[in-house]
């Protein structure tokens, strides 16, 4: 008897990228996640610049999706298109490197000072040991460049180095190390109606129409909105699989929902300009929908009629 082995169906899957492409994008969606895990976990305290740069990791990651998305296109240039992507990637983990580096820093700086307060004889000295550790790491650090052969080698040794004394220093202060291990927590959608198998030509257009609503909400406001980044980065994350090809069901959800999410926004703004007095029924209408569920494209629709009509009443007035 011949034992027959089954092989999941991804594995036959078409490579759509290059394994550099898809590695170095895991890696920096990994760094974006351990960023904001800390910040979930201390982010009462620690909102202004640590929290930026979870955001500006994830929008590397957002442009590296928009050139990983022309490589799709027959016309574009497949190699430039994902060696583009690939340096955004590598931007990705640099900067985000730079915000943990500031996060255990100024953490760390922080407990030492409470810690050697209320510190004496014995416990004092290895306070103090730990307190000799941080600054010569700190030291080592502030003579690294980024042209140094072994740069980025050299900076994940300080990340551990500063890692291991922020977690004995919090430990020392009565906080648990199992903090860490907080999760940010993401609005689900219930949205229905999102097709399963999106074709090459598909996936371009939607997510490019995410974009599109993006920079409209950018133009209308000012700027952009962090959760709106995350949301197309997390449809770009459905390009990134082990074998180098699209979780295509999962991308329409995400693509899909970003685009609801950012037409909402959008909405809510534009009412608020007109000086409405039916926003918060709008408010908690959509918001109903969005917990109860809601056909995709009925909504979508919804959401720009309801723009157009109150961009219409704003230019009037």
């Amino acid at each position: 008897m011949i034992d027959v082995v089954f092989t999941p169906p991804h594995i036959f899957a078409t490579m759509m990228f290059d394994t550099d492409v898809t590695e170095t994008f895991q890696k920096a969606i990994d760094k974006f996640t351990e960023i904001e895990l800390r910040l979930a976990t201390y982010s009462r305290e620690y909102v202004g610049v640590g929290e930026w740069g979870c955001w500006s990791v994830a929008n590397e990651l957002r442009y590296a999706g928009q050139h990983l998305c022309r490589s799709l296109m027959p016309h574009q240039d497949k190699n430039g298109e994902q060696q583009l992507a690939q340096n955004h990637c590598r931007q990705a983990i640099h900067d985000a490197n730079d915000h943990l580096i500031l996060f255990f820093v100024d953490r760390t700086r922080d407990e030492l000072e409470k810690t050697l307060a209320k510190c004496d004889g014995e416990d004092l000295e290895k306070a103090k040991m730990f307190q000799k550790k941080f600054w010569d790491i700190c030291c080592e650090m502030s003579k690294l460049r980024r042209t140094d052969e072994k740069f980025e080698e050299k900076r994940q040794a300080n990340i551990a180095g500063l890692q291991e004394v922020f977690r004995v220093i919090m430990a020392r202060n009565r906080r648990s190390d199992s903090s860490d291990c907080a999760t940010a927590k993401q609005q689900k959608s219930s949205l229905t109606g999102f097709k399963k198998n999106p074709s090459d030509e598909e996936i371009v257009e939607w997510y490019n129409e995410a974009e599109e609503y993006l920079k409209r909400f950018e133009l209308m406001v000012g700027r952009v909105r962090p959760l709106h980044i995350r949301l197309i980065f997390k449809a770009a994350c459905c390009f990134v699989s082990a074998t180098g090809s699209i979780d295509r069901e999962n991308f329409s959800e995400e693509c899909g929902w970003a685009q609801i999410k950012i037409l909402y926004d959008t909405l809510i703004f534009v009412m608020r300009s007109t000086g409405s007095t039916v926003v918060d029924a709008v408010i908690a209408s959509y918001e109903k929908s969005f917990s109860e569920g809601y056909d995709y494209q009925k909504m979508k629709n919804e959401l720009q009629s309801d723009i157009a009509y109150f961009i219409a009443k704003l230019v009037s007035s």
